[in-house]
């Protein structure tokens, strides 16, 4: 699942993909905790599609959350 603030300018996957590689270093990704299943998904993701993106973990947190 792919969640972004309603004025992200990215409507989807692809496009926030192109997004950060636009703009590397001013994405932000958040996951649960490090060891995490979606943490782990998150550095999968991260190294699939090549882009910049800083990885913050969130206390409690049970979804990634994607803002600028």
């Amino acid at each position: 699942m792919l969640v972004l603030k309603l004025d992200f300018p990215a409507r989807g996957l692809k496009e926030f993909i192109a997004y950060a590689r636009q703009n590397p270093g001013k994405v932000s990704l958040g996951h649960a905790g490090v060891g995490a299943s979606n943490h782990l998904l998150c550095r999968s993701f991260l190294k699939a599609s090549v882009v910049d993106v800083a990885l913050v973990c969130y206390r409690g947190a049970g979804m990634e959350t994607y803002r600028v």
